[in-house]
């Protein structure tokens, strides 16, 4: 049975803007803003950004919550501002994250190596439920408050449960989403030593998913959250018709040849949704980069699609990777390629490639992919309402 739960808002921070909107022209223009630290590029939060959200702090309550909880408060805030505070305190808050509160739990521990003092209130913000439960003290909402941790397909598993649990009946709206602050010292450490993040040097487009010459990923910083309501009282940006998530080994770091979870979640979505897989005009893919999982997710889709496989749009180039956020991020640009009938061109491809060309058209039906570490993978299926 479809869960037919409807998307009203949407909140983005990233090295691509402050706001939905500022990241959705980032992509459209072609463009990245990543750095290069310690000799790798990075996406980190522009500084004017970095700046606002850590005026947050200014609230004695949210003075030692982790940068994670800051930026999702901001993008909350953002998918939330067309909501009355009445509908908010009922609402129930669920976000995902792969890491958690790391620069809390970094510098806690590296303060405690230094001198062996603890901060009273630091348990506080470096346990992973700190994140939901700062977003839902600073938005006012009341009802279930919940952090998830599934490596990068956290996000989607947030919006899948929150949509769920709304069709259940426990509320009837939820924020949900994913949110990632990975660039601590440690952290990106650990990153390099997997070897995902990108070789490739070029400055324009040093991550490039689904090309024959990619090199890796971006790792980046930044929150995107959704508002789910059952019955909207305005427009709607999209309807979550259905979710499905599974695993294939849990301790391995990718996936199999051919990504046999992400293509279980597929089916189970299409099966869920009471659709086809003709239905499809546009795959919000996770193209991380990578040279193994970027083969596994195409080949996935050509066993389920065969020749006929729908227009994919890729956006971590451009974004960068949100790693437990990036399902989510993957959310919220589906309901911009859904309202805007428009997929950009993929730049860092040559003319002779279909992913150098851009996308003009009514887009009715997404299908939202997730791939994780450990071998998980989640699939969305979102439609176009007709407001």
């Amino acid at each position: 049975m479809p869960l037919d739960i409807h998307i009203t808002g949407t909140g983005l921070i990233t090295s691509g803007g402050a706001t939905a909107a500022e990241n959705w022209k980032t992509l459209c223009h072609g463009k990245n803003n990543f750095i290069i630290e310690d000799g790798s590029f990075i996406s980190r939060l522009q500084p004017q950004v970095a700046e606002s959200i850590a005026a947050l702090r200014s609230d004695k309550l949210l003075l030692l919550v982790d940068r994670i909880a800051l930026m999702g408060i901001t993008s909350a805030r953002e998918a939330t501002s067309h909501v009355s505070p009445s509908v908010l305190k009922s609402s129930m808050v669920i976000v995902g994250t792969s890491r958690g509160s790391l620069e809390s739990n970094e510098n806690a521990i590296r303060k405690y190596d230094q001198t062996g003092e603890i901060e009273k209130f630091r348990s506080m913000s470096t346990h992973i439920g700190s994140i939901s439960a700062a977003i839902s003290y600073s938005l006012g909402c009341k009802g279930s408050s919940m952090t998830i941790g599934s490596a990068c397909i956290s996000g989607i598993q947030a919006i899948g449960i929150g949509a769920t649990l709304i069709k259940e009946g426990h509320s009837n709206t939820a924020i949900v989403g994913g949110m990632e602050a990975p660039l601590t010292t440690y952290t990106l450490k650990q990153i390099k030593t997997l070897g995902i993040q990108t070789t490739l040097t070029e400055k324009d487009f040093p991550c490039k998913p689904f090309h024959p010459n990619r090199g890796g990923t971006v790792f980046g910083e930044g929150a995107a959250t959704l508002f789910l309501e059952k019955n909207p009282s305005g427009p709607s940006l999209g309807i979550i018709k259905s979710y499905y998530a599974t695993i294939e080994s849990g301790m391995k770091p990718g996936h199999s040849e051919h990504a046999q979870s992400l293509g279980t979640a597929v089916m189970v979505a299409l099966e869920r949704a009471g659709i086809a897989g003709s239905d499809i005009d546009l795959i919000v893919g996770h193209g991380s980069g990578t040279e193994v999982g970027d083969d596994a997710e195409q080949r996935c889709y050509r066993a389920i699609f065969g020749d006929s496989v729908p227009f994919i749009a890729l956006n971590k180039w451009a974004l960068g990777h949100l790693v437990g956020g990036s399902g989510a991020l993957n959310t919220v640009m589906a309901c911009f390629h859904m309202k805007e009938g428009f997929v950009p061109a993929h730049p860092y491809f040559d003319a002779t490639s279909p992913f150098s060309k851009s996308l003009s058209r009514q887009i009715k039906t997404v299908l939202v992919a997730a791939l994780g570490l450990g071998g998980g993978a989640a699939a969305l299926i979102i439609q176009k309402p007709n407001n």
